[in-house]
């Protein structure tokens, strides 16, 4: 039989979560715990509302962790925390670079919930970056990490230590949950069917190369991703410094691996694919 690897075995990975207002502090609470009893070793907690009710959820499993090595680091969004945020944030400082142009206006002028969200997970990849964190990825508070493989899928940093070395980005494919009622304060312990992302349905591997549909797409979308943080990111863009760090882009994409093809490949080329794809590549 195959062994669980301990914990030590692995890489180090973190996640990150913005918690919305009216989210069941039951849901909080599970999302925590399961994440923390599969291996993450930070776990980077946004709670939009500062006075939310699952706020002391979260305090106190951060207290049970005091002793461990995990950690949650907790950010209350209120003014104060907003106005260090924009200091922060690369979008805020490049409110005229192409790829932080409509993130900037649309937080400003309309409180847009995808522009906030942007901000806020490109904080949380900078912090990944300053602990020293290899594999960084953020889930929406609905959404959990489920690794395919058995004998792993309570040690998440033996997971993506299995990844090769010159891959940058895991996809994981969705598995919708399907309630059986209206109504749950915890949807994480209530649901208990699922519908399958077609690829679980022809092979047994948990990440596997997109398969094409008839379309033009891919078969099954995308639910998250697991990205390798490098130490040195860059950014490549019209008219962009390369040199700059980029943040994620709107699908959550960051520091894709360039092959060396890819590098090889003309600057027109290259803007085109930037355009079409919305990807921060590493050079």
């Amino acid at each position: 039989a195959t062994q669980v690897p301990e914990a030590d075995a692995g890489a180090s990975a973190a996640v990150s979560v913005l918690v919305l207002p009216g989210t069941p502090p039951e849901v909080v609470e599970s999302w925590l715990l399961y994440h923390l009893r599969i291996g993450f070793d930070k776990l980077i907690v946004f709670l939009d509302d500062p006075e939310d009710e699952a706020r002391p959820v979260v305090e106190r499993v951060r207290r049970l962790l005091l002793l461990t090595k995990q950690e949650i680091i907790l950010h209350c969004m209120g003014h104060a925390w907003w106005s260090e945020a924009v200091a922060r944030s690369r979008f805020c400082r490049s409110p005229d670079a192409p790829w932080a142009e409509h993130v900037v206006k649309d937080h400003a002028l309309f409180a847009d919930m995808g522009a906030r969200k942007q901000i806020v997970f490109d904080l949380a990849i900078q912090d990944a970056l300053k602990m020293g964190v290899e594999w960084f990825m953020h889930l929406e508070i609905w959404e959990l990490l489920y690794l395919p493989p058995e004998h792993l899928r309570e040690n998440v940093g033996a997971f993506f230590n299995l990844v090769h070395a010159e891959v940058d980005v895991v996809k994981f494919f969705t598995q919708e949950g399907i309630p059986d009622k209206s109504e749950s304060k915890d949807w994480f312990r209530d649901v208990t069917l699922f519908k399958p992302a077609r690829p679980f349905l022809r092979r047994r591997a948990g990440f596997v190369q997109e398969a094409a549909s008839p379309t033009g797409g891919t078969a099954s979308s995308v639910a998250a991703q697991g990205h390798r943080l490098r130490q040195r990111p860059r950014f490549e863009d019209a008219g962009h410094d390369a040199r700059d760090n980029a943040p994620m882009d709107s699908r959550g994409c960051m520091l894709a691996t360039t092959s060396h093809r890819r590098r090889e490949a003309t600057r027109s080329e290259r803007e085109k694919s930037m355009a079409s794809e919305g990807v921060a590549k590493r050079a």
